[in-house]
Parts: structure tokens; sequence; C-alpha cells
């Protein structure tokens, strides 16, 4: 089960890294951070802007990371934005949760880092919800010194008080001998509903004697019209109009005289939902499948959540049933699985994320009912089980990686996965839509791991699993789908830069498969203990070379559990070799 760092740790380690990469200088005394805006006193419905501010005083530092406290019932944050903040590495992106009453953020700059007295760390908007006394303060919060250390040099910090009156009641309209003009439009009809479309049109009837209108449309919903058309129009075509909540006004004239001014609402938002990390985990114990979930919407927010397993809906799922972005749901699983959470917001755009998980053997069905219920190729018989109790095609002795969920046409795909036994030969069947399968052979090698390159693939829906054995020990993998799509050809496959990123990415997976062995050998040659000065350096660079090709490795599929045991021990031998190097230079700068 994957399992977070704190904040603090990993604040640290950052900051520690940071200053060991790019150096360090001075000695940690004190530092502050407060929150700052341009007014104490708000109004009801309206928005004020707030700066995270850090005074240094004196001390150069390389992050810095808090969570801000609002009371929620009388404010709703509603973005964050770190444009001009001092810090350009984040651990953890600034985010905001008005359900818990929260903002957040962890960022960090290069040596030599930031000395000052007004070094921005980020900027949000809250919206006053009632009137009273209110308090936005720090909770838990670091700001940490360049000493090559990560020193918390954090001293002071000030959060802010506001006090929050009452609207003013709007004005008596004037009386006027024009009526309002009634609004509506036939792409956004609904005005309370967010859409993807951010081409409007609205439109209104024009009555006799009406010789001019008066339009505007913006973001802050007190403009008045200001555009004039005469003679009068019916209808205003705005094209990409950009996310966000937006007011159309529009009035009226007749002999020079205006009547009331009418608003229409537009609620745009065209931009997918954005994954800041998710993580999936099975308790075989228990039989529930856990979900981690990262992903955010900053302009209309998450309306619900889609889980898949093996390619089939298991749950829909409500976005408050996500608490604090976790959710667990039991599922009887077997062998290794797919598993993808589709996120969708309010305007209907989605982001999806997949990743395997393994269960434990005993979980595994017994042949006569896995045969009752599923066929070798995922055909269903008429008695499907029951919802969520999902049959495994999967057992733990045949796997296959994951692969991209859409590819290119004309393109060839690098198939992947692990057999139990070593030297056992595989097939990698490739089926498009209920066409025959197409047929690649492979063997793994003497760590049970085979690569196996398939045909140019054509556009279309493909369903991809392996097979291995005969008779009874018939073995067949998960079903992994991927669409393969036609896209207008723009870099010519002669390109340089194309044919070295296919090198470059062939030569990671290839490096990534011999990597054990050879780190492993030399680990055994050198250790710790031992290590000369020189040693040290030239085993950092080996190390933070195997540590970058793994890393490069995970962005194209999920690391083995092996690959994983190595990443973790190879980023623990590289803090080692840092804090090597480091004592050495300050025993030589002493001496």
């Amino acid at each position: 089960m994957h399992i977070k760092g704190s904040v603090k740790n990993r604040s640290y380690r950052i900051a520690a890294l940071l200053a060991v990469l790019f150096g360090f200088c001075g000695n940690a005394e004190a530092a502050a951070i407060k929150i700052e805006s341009t007014s104490d006193s708000i109004k009801v419905g309206q928005t004020v802007s707030l700066s995270v501010v850090i005074d240094s005083e004196g001390v150069a530092v390389n992050n810095a990371g808090a969570s801000i406290e609002f009371p929620s019932e009388y404010f709703d944050v509603l973005s964050v934005n770190k444009a001009g903040s001092v810090f350009s590495i984040w651990v953890e992106e600034p985010s905001f949760s008005n359900g818990n009453g929260i903002v957040a953020f962890d960022g960090g700059l290069p040596s030599p880092g930031f000395n000052g007295s007004r070094g921005l760390a980020l900027s949000f908007v809250a919206r006053a919800k009632k009137t009273g006394q209110a308090e936005i303060k720090f909770g838990e919060a670091a700001v940490r010194a360049n000493d090559g250390l990560g020193t918390d040099v954090l001293k002071n910090r000030k959060g802010k008080i506001f006090n929050i009156i009452a609207a003013e009641p709007a004005a008596a309209p004037l009386l006027s001998s024009i009526s309002a003009l009634k609004l509506s439009s036939p792409t956004h009809p609904d005005q309370n509903q967010w859409y993807r479309d951010d081409d409007v049109l609205v439109t209104w009837s024009i009555t006799s004697g009406i010789d001019s209108v008066q339009t505007v449309i913006g973001k802050n919903a007190s403009t008045m019209p200001q555009v004039s058309y005469s003679p009068a129009i019916d209808r205003k075509t705005v094209n990409g109009l950009g996310d966000g909540i937006w007011y159309f006004k529009v009035r009226a004239g007749k002999n020079g005289e205006w009547g009331p001014v009418s608003k229409y609402v537009f609620k745009i938002d065209s931009t997918a939902p954005k994954n800041n990390g998710t993580e999936f985990s099975y308790e075989s114990a228990s039989k529930t499948l856990n979900i981690v979930s990262g992903i955010q919407d900053e302009i209309s927010g998450i309306n619900h959540y889609e889980i898949f397993l093996n390619g089939n809906l298991a749950k829909k799922v409500p976005a408050d049933e996500f608490v604090d972005g976790k959710y667990s749901f039991p599922i009887d699983a077997a062998g290794e699985n797919e598993v993808r959470l589709s996120a969708y917001d309010f305007a209907g755009n989605n982001i999806e994320t997949a990743a395997f998980f393994n269960a434990a053997d005993d979980s595994v069905p017994e042949p006569e009912t896995a045969a009752a219920t599923t066929s070798v190729d995922g055909s269903t018989s008429d008695n499907p089980p029951a919802e969520l109790i999902l049959p495994s095609e999967a057992p733990a002795v045949l796997s296959i990686d994951q692969v991209a969920p859409e590819l290119s046409a004309n393109e060839q795909l690098l198939i992947s996965g692990r057999t139990q036994d070593a030297n056992s030969k595989v097939t990698v069947n490739i089926r498009r839509g209920n066409e025959k399968p197409t047929v690649v052979r492979a063997q793994s090698n003497s760590e049970g791991n085979f690569f196996a390159l398939t045909p140019k693939l054509e556009a279309g829906d493909y369903d991809i699993w392996l097979t291995a054995g005969s008779g009874d020990n018939y073995l067949s993998s998960a079903h992994l789908r991927t669409k393969v799509i036609s896209r207008p050809l723009k870099i010519s496959v002669d390109d340089p830069v194309t044919i070295a990123f296919g090198a470059v990415f062939l030569l990671a997976m290839i490096a990534a498969f011999c990597l054990g062995f050879n780190y492993r050998k030399i680990r055994r040659k050198l250790t710790m203990r031992n290590l000369v000065c020189g040693d040290a350096a030239r085993m950092r660079e080996i190390f933070a070379k195997y540590l970058e090709i793994l890393q490069h490795v995970r962005r194209h599929r999920v690391l083995t559990k092996e690959e994983k045991e190595i990443k973790d021990n190879l980023e623990v031998d590289l803090e080692e070799i840092e804090r090597k190097i480091s004592r050495r230079k300050r025993s030589a700068t002493r001496g």
C-alpha cells in the first residue's frame, strides 16, 4: 500500500537536496511569514486578494511550506495563483479546500535561494459569505534556510483579521417607459450550468420604437453596459470567451432614454481537471480497493468520478464521497488487475489515470467458478457475476505492463511483461474490434521479463492480452484496451529529433532491463564505509544516471516491484553519498 510522506519531511528533503546540488551559504537566524491584503474590511459578496509574503530577515532561504486556515462559514476561496512567486520548484502544488477551510503550498528554489523582505510565495482570492469578524491564519508552517541542512528558521507568523460588513442595499430602479429586454442563449441555455464551449451567442427581441442598445460582457457583475449600437441589434456573438463566470448585460434605448439593464450569466470551463498525483492500493485481507485522488479542478470543480476495473465500469461516485480525496470500496479481485479512475468536472471535461494492482493468490477464484463466468478471451456467459464481484483474467504467474490509452496510427507498440518462470514462451495477442487477433511471439529472460514489438497498428479500438502454455497449464493475462487514432503528420519520420527520442526511449527500456544486475554488482564492490572522495563522486554519477533511467521508464509504464526497490535504494544511497562528500568538503575547509 502506498503511503505519502509528510509535508515537513518532503520540504526538508527538497531543501537539503537543492542546497547540496547548487551550493549553500550563510548562517540560520530568523524569518517571518505573513498574510497581506489591501483592506481589513470587506462587504458580503465581495472578493479580496490575499498574498502570502516571506521576510527572510537577512537569511537566504530556499524552501517554504504552510497550511493556511480560514473559517469556511465566512469565506469561500475561489482560486490560488503562483504567478510571480519566488519559488520555481513545487513539492506540493498550491491547492485549497473550502470544505476543510485550508489553503496549502510547499515550494522551493535553487541556491542561492531568496534573501529579502517581501518574497511572494503565492496569492489567493476569497469571497465573503456573511457578516462578522473572521481570521485567516497559519496552521503548520516552515521556512527553511539555504544552509545545506534545511534548517527551519521561521520565527514569526502573522495572519489577517477581517471585518465583514453587510452589503449596501441596491438603489431603487428609476422608472422608465422602456421595458427590460428578455435574454436567452441557444448555445448556453441554462445560466446555472457549466459549459465547455467558449463561443457564446445571446439573443433578445426588439420592440417597436427602440432605436439603440448598449452592451457589455465581463467578469465584474457590477459593470454597466458601455458599447452602443444604433440601429439596435437583437443578438451578440462572442468567440473564445475563456474560462470563468461571465456577465453579459444589455439595455434598450429610445430617443436618448435608456431602459433597465438585463443580465445573462455564462459559466465556461473548457479546461480538463489536473492530476496532482493519484494512488491505488488493494488490501487482499479485507478485499478493499483504496484510492487517494489528487485530481482537482479550479474552475467548475469535480462533479463525479467513474471507476473502471479491467475495462468495465465498476462504480460511478459523486465527488463529495471522496473525503479528503480518499475513497474505498469492497471488490473481490484476483491476480493482476487494471484500475482506471476518470474524473469529470461540472462542464463535462474529464481526465483519466490508471494503474495495476495485484491481489493475493488466495483470492483467485476456483477454476470451475472462473470458467462459468469468463472465457479466455474475456467474453461473459449469460450468468455474469454480481456487481463489483469481477473475476480475474490475470493469474499472478503471467502479467502485462500498462500501455497508453491512446496511440497514433502506423506506429509500433512495445509490449512488456513478466512470467513466473524464467525463459518462458509468451504469445502476445493484438485484436482490433472483432477481427482475428494478430499474434507476436516472445520469450522471457532469466529474470522472467520480456519485451515484444507489435506490427504497425491501423486506426481502431484494440484489445491486447498475453497467453502461455496449453491444456491444464493454459494461462491468460489481463486484457488491456487502447485506441489507435489517425493524426495529421506534423513531424517527418526522418526528423533527427524524432529518431533521437525513439532511440533514447528504447535504450532507457533496455537499460532498466539490465539495471538490477549492474546496480547490485557495483554496490557489492563499493561500500559506503570504505569510499574515498573520488569513489563517492563516481558512485554519485553512476547512481544518479540509474535513477534518471528509472524515472524515464516510469513515465511510460508501471515499475516492477524489483525496480521500485532499486529506485528506493538508489535514493537512500545518493543521500548518503551527498552527506559523505559534504562532510569531506567541510573537513578539508577546516584543515
